[in-house]
């Protein structure tokens, strides 16, 4: 097969369940479509590059001429051996060179592509019988959210004629912004943020420039909620943005497009990308990965049906366990209850596990978030505290020092694994699944926060897959195709 996530979708409706050995489409893209930056490779350019042939697309043989609504309706029925058979032979030649120049095990993918081949099977099971949505709650949900949106509009405006007033007060300039105030602006929320309400500055760093801009993006919403006062101007003007920018978000990547995206009995088929370079996944057409928890409520199982939502516990922790064979963290997990962030503020703070406060546990999770990104000591002290300072950067130093202890195969590891990186130019999960880094575009720096942080959500989203897998099969072996369903991956 090349792609046979598309294939899948059409046998089933034909009740037809095809079993895989290899999808070579999968196989091209998780080794040279990774190394050499191809987001998704083809079979017309694959073929032109292993091959020396060309390859027939679709849009050559339709009446358009054109992609747009092109299948196999718009093909005469004279051409389509014309099609079926050259895209058959050069799959198969495309399989035999694989094998025959060692593709796989030359980029050490011979347990990934047998994990993405499969899962495949799983995307196109999933996206042939889509989502349900509550269709009888969307008129509802629709003047919520502009309630929300205006409400919420009104109120950091009230905010910002108060600041405004205040500013005026002590000499100094008025807000500009309040006459044509737009809350979708970026310039104009950092803007009043940071130069007019003199709020903590958060910064995001920009791979495309190397260096830290502002931003108020939902991280910084979610710091600065944590660090203003409570009932401050500032405070008020952020946590109105905040459910702005939530009520925003659902309009955007749910409500907006509905209809259009959903059939009159209430399915949406929403398409999902296996192919990203952190092995994660992305849906589109509707994003469900992106709905909030106001959302969530409304995607509800079929009539007689129930619905349940699994994952694994502290999954990318038990990852950095076993691949650093932290013998103490490994002991820990064999008890199921085991809470990796109160055992972190244990060992960092010193104290008994059972003594661990809430809000110690939270400032360790700071830590466990921030070490796989390379965050250093000023990165760490800002992410917890909220702004830079050199206290804040000498607390973190303290308290980095302090979360090692004891933990030599973990610092060990994450050492390793960015020297790692920067040597060979790419960092791997325990599938083997590499994401390549170029020195000429890329810094070190860059290198060692993304490979520090890869091999650990990578191979979590690699275990993910193999758990859906299984789920899939156990679907197929005891004949419950259509009866449950695989509504959604996150």
């Amino acid at each position: 097969y090349f792609n046979v996530a598309f294939d899948s979708k059409v046998f089933m409706i034909y009740d037809i369940h095809t079993n895989i050995e290899m999808d070579v489409m999968v196989a091209l893209q998780d080794t040279v479509g990774y190394e050499t930056g191809i987001k998704r490779v083809n079979l017309k350019g694959m073929t032109q590059k292993f091959l020396g042939r060309d390859a027939i697309e679709i849009k050559e043989l339709t009446r358009t001429g054109s992609y747009d609504g092109a299948n196999f309706a718009d093909v005469p029925e004279e051409l389509v051996l014309a099609y079926a058979c050259p895209d058959a032979d050069n799959t198969l030649g495309l399989y035999l060179y694989i094998l025959e120049n060692k593709i796989l095990e030359s980029h050490n993918a011979v347990k990934l592509v047998k994990l993405d081949s499969h899962f495949a099977l799983c995307i196109a099971y999933q996206e042939f019988y889509g989502q349900h949505i509550n269709v009888d709650s969307i008129p509802k949900l629709r003047e919520d959210l502009f309630k929300s949106l205006t409400d919420n509009t009104e109120t950091m405006l009230t905010c910002m004629k108060k600041r405004s007033q205040e500013l005026v007060d002590k000499g100094l300039d008025a807000i500009s912004e309040i006459d044509n105030f737009n809350p979708n602006s970026t310039q104009q929320m950092i803007k009043i943020a940071y130069s007019d309400f003199k709020m903590p500055l958060q910064k995001k760093y920009d791979k495309n420039t190397r260096r830290f801009k502002p931003t108020m993006d939902k991280n910084a919403r979610k710091t600065l909620l944590k660090v203003l006062q409570e009932g401050s101007l500032a405070h008020t003007f952020i946590k109105a943005f905040q459910d702005y920018s939530d009520s925003n978000t659902m309009v955007k990547n749910f409500t907006k497009n509905l209809n259009t995206m959903m059939s009159e009995d209430g399915y949406t088929f929403s398409k999902v990308d296996q192919f990203l370079n952190t092995g994660r996944l992305s849906t589109a057409e509707p994003p469900y990965q992106n709905y909030s928890k106001s959302i969530k409520p409304y995607i509800i199982p079929r009539k007689g049906f129930g619905m349940s939502d699994n994952d694994y516990q502290s999954i990318e922790y038990k990852i950095i366990a076993g691949l650093s064979g932290e013998k103490r963290l490994l002991d820990a997990f064999q008890d199921p209850n085991t809470d990796y962030h109160r055992l972190q503020a244990s060992n960092m703070f010193d104290i008994d596990y059972a003594l661990i406060t809430d809000q110690m546990r939270q400032e360790a999770k700071g830590f466990n978030f921030g070490i796989p990104f390379g965050m250093g000591a000023e990165s760490l002290g800002e992410h917890l505290r909220g702004v830079r300072t050199p206290e804040n950067t000498a607390y973190a130093e303290k308290m980095l020092q302090k979360y090692f202890v004891g933990q030599d195969d973990v610092k060990a590891f994450f050492d390793n694994r960015r020297s790692w990186a920067v040597r060979d130019g790419y960092s791997e999960t325990i599938m083997g699944r590499r994401r390549y880094y170029d020195r000429r575009v890329t810094s070190v720096g860059a290198i060692r926060r993304q490979a520090g942080n890869q091999p650990i959500q990578g191979s979590a989203a690699d275990f993910f897959k193999l758990a859906v897998i299984r789920m899939y099969y156990s679907i197929l072996k005891n004949n419950w195709q259509g009866k449950v369903l695989l509504s959604g991956f996150i």
